[in-house]
């Protein structure tokens, strides 16, 4: 008999819809995940919020799902605030040569 939550099992699975196998569906999982990310609360579930954004920030996307990937990130900015968000994914724009041609 499993020990695993509901929410944990839950969890387990979305974590497997971002691996390799569902490339093709990645419009529909990034939709699917953004809807899952609105119900989760930083307080409650910090570490997995941060555990996923470091997932989905690794995940080469195709440029045809470049949109719902975005919409996706957006909605962790959104639910875990913008201090624990860009603690989890920094971006380091000072330590880039905005200017240089290789940049983007």
């Amino acid at each position: 008999m499993s020990s695993r939550t509901p929410k944990e099992k839950l969890l387990i699975h979305m974590c497997y819809l971002l691996t390799e196998r569902f490339t093709k569906v990645h419009d529909s999982i990034f939709r699917l995940l953004k809807a899952f990310i609105q119900h989760l609360s930083i307080r409650e579930d910090g570490k997995v919020l941060s555990d996923f954004l470091l997932v989905l920030s690794e995940i080469k996307v195709k440029h045809y799902f470049f949109d719902p990937w975005t919409d996706c990130i957006g909605a962790f900015l959104m639910t875990m605030g913008c201090d624990a968000f860009f603690k989890t994914l920094p971006l380091d724009p000072v330590g880039h040569d905005m200017n240089s041609l290789t940049y983007a």
